[in-house]
């Protein structure tokens, strides 16, 4: 009698959908519903904790992102989608920000320090897609913003 085959992984806690189809972890396919969300001009989306929003969203990036068009094949392969794709797959410049990198203090706004070595800054993520100019401004932006913000509720100023 031959032994039964593993069971796959369980990516708990895992939000990046490319890493979750690559490692063959267990994945229950939504891709079904991309046709479905193409036709609503405005979503939504709101669960409890731990109901795969943001794997959700990284598997929109995924499957919309100009850059991400290379590894369609392998990272949708066997899903719904890959069967029938839609006429916006892999057509947009996807911006990725994570607002869960500030303290959570309203008052200070500080950046928190990166997750992993692979995230730049502490304060917005993934932002590969824009050009080398944008970078340098951006830079110059949010360190002015957030140490006028810092400066201002030290003195109690309101503006």
């Amino acid at each position: 009698m031959a032994a039964p085959a593993p069971f796959p992984a369980i990516p708990y806690g895992w939000a990046f959908f490319k890493g979750i189809r690559r490692e063959g972890c267990l994945y229950i396919d939504k891709t079904r519903f991309l046709h479905a969300l193409e036709q609503v001009r405005f979503a939504f989306f709101i669960r409890p904790r731990r109901f795969g929003k943001s794997c959700w969203l990284s598997l929109l990036e995924s499957y919309y992102a100009r850059t991400e068009a290379a590894d369609f094949e392998a990272v949708f392969a066997g899903t719904a989608i890959a069967a029938e794709p839609t006429p916006n797959r892999s057509r947009y410049v996807v911006l990725r920000f994570d607002f869960s990198a500030f303290n959570d203090a309203p008052e200070t706004l500080e950046p928190r320090p990166p997750r992993s070595p692979g995230k730049r800054y502490g304060y917005v993520i993934e932002l590969k897609y824009l050009p080398c100019w944008w970078w340098t401004h951006f830079n110059r932006w949010s360190a002015t913003r957030f140490s006028n913000r810092a400066a201002r509720s030290a003195t109690g100023s309101q503006s």
